[in-house]
C-alpha cells in the first residue's frame, strides 16, 4: 500500500492508495518537508503522490528524496513537474536529490534534473 509515515518519534503510517509499490514518508527538516519515495512511481502510483506533493507545497518548501525509487515513468515525471510549478505559484521551492542509476537517466533526458536543481 502507498503510505505516509509521519516524521518524528510519534509517527504512524496512514494508507493513501491501495498499492504496495510506492511508499511515501514525510519528515520535517527545519522549515522544509522531506518527501521520501520508495518503490515504483508510475501510472498507478503517481496520483497518490500528486495529492501529497500538492498538499505539502501549499504548506512548506519540499525536498524530494528519490534514492529508494526502483522505477519512474513519464507519469512520475509529470507529477514532479506539476508539483514544482505549484510550488513556484505558492512562493515555495521544490528540489530533489538521490536519483538512483535506474531513474537518473530519465530525469536527465527530460531536463527535470535541472528544473529541480538535482543534487547527486
Amino acid at each position: 500500500m502507498c503510505s505516509l509515515s509521519a516524521g518524528g518519534s510519534g509517527g504512524g503510517t496512514i494508507p493513501l492508495i491501495p498499492d504496495e509499490r510506492l511508499t511515501i514518508a514525510v519528515d520535517l527538516h527545519g522549515a522544509s518537508r522531506v518527501v521520501r519515495l520508495a518503490g515504483e512511481l508510475d501510472f498507478d502510483t503517481a496520483p497518490g503522490l500528486k495529492v501529497h506533493l500538492l498538499q505539502h507545497v501549499a504548506e512548506s518548501d519540499i525536498i524530494v528524496d528519490l534514492s529508494e525509487l526502483s522505477f519512474m515513468d513519464s507519469t512520475g515525471i509529470a507529477v514532479l513537474v506539476a508539483a514544482y510549478k505549484q510550488a513556484i505559484k505558492e512562493g515555495r521551492t521544490m528540489t530533489a536529490f538521490g536519483a538512483p542509476d535506474r531513474v537518473a537517466p530519465t530525469l536527465r533526458i527530460t531536463g527535470v534534473d535541472r528544473l529541480l536543481g538535482m543534487v547527486e
